[in-house]
């Protein structure tokens, strides 16, 4: 990493409510990374909190330290040219570690996980005595009160759950992409004998390879997103679980 660019969570944040020469009202932040202080603005609604994980490039001016661009890992905030940060970027940035015993589980309406990760349901909010957060149905409803367990949490989500008084992961991905690439295979070898014995039975077998396959390799795709990203963020887990 460049001498000059420092990545890790930011501390002591502060803001005050601002206004550019527009009158447009903003949040000017104050923070410190590495043992610097940094100033940025967000849009009033935005926000920067204890603990998040940032990307900055600066330059030190007299005895001060000034931003020459940032990325926020998490919320994708960015603030001038972050082309050279970007490879300072890793996958496991956007998890933090929970654990602990529920306290309380609570049934919710549907819930949309965070912006650009997979989309579904979360139907509970899991509580405990540090950190509420939500899951989706498919994992809260196997969580009990009193269970001691980990959790990854992408903002306030959580995709992977391990209940350590049962001993099992909840909400692990699996490679059913595998499936839908040897269907995808299978189907024309399949429609073109069945063509080879005098089976007529696709009026338009070309077509309907094209048809098929689009839809099983767009599943396959779809697939293989999530069950990469649960990869990653079990690896997380399991590096925290391990402490």
């Amino acid at each position: 990493m460049s001498e000059n660019i420092i990545k890790g969570p930011i501390t002591d944040v502060s803001y005050k409510t601002a206004y550019d020469d527009d009158g447009i009202e903003h949040r000017s932040y104050n923070f410190t990374l590495d043992g610097k202080k940094f100033t940025c603005k967000l849009p009033k609604l935005e926000h920067l909190s204890e603990g998040d994980v940032m990307i900055i490039e600066y330059k030190k001016k007299d005895n001060f330290y000034e931003m020459v661009s940032g990325l926020h890992i998490l919320r994708n905030y960015k603030w001038g040219k972050t082309s050279a940060l970007k490879s300072h970027k890793n996958e496991a940035d956007i998890y933090t570690f929970v654990e602990g015993k529920i306290i309380e589980k609570r049934k919710l309406d549907m819930v949309s996980t965070p912006v650009g990760k997979e989309r579904q349901p979360a139907n509970f909010t899991i509580v405990l005595e540090s950190i509420n957060f939500n899951v989706p149905n498919h994992v809260g409803a196997k969580l009990k009160k009193d269970e001691e367990i980990g959790a990854v949490l992408t903002e306030d989500f959580a995709s992977i759950v391990y209940n350590k008084t049962t001993k099992k992961y909840l909400g692990i991905k699996y490679p059913y992409f595998i499936i839908f690439i040897v269907a995808a295979i299978a189907l024309p070898i399949t429609i073109y004998y069945l063509q080879s014995i005098g089976n007529n039975m696709f009026a338009r077998p070309k077509a309907t390879i094209i048809v098929l396959d689009s839809f099983l390799l767009f599943f396959a795709l779809i697939n293989f997103v999530a069950y990469r990203s649960s990869n990653v963020a079990k690896r997380f887990l399991d590096k925290h679980l391990s402490k």
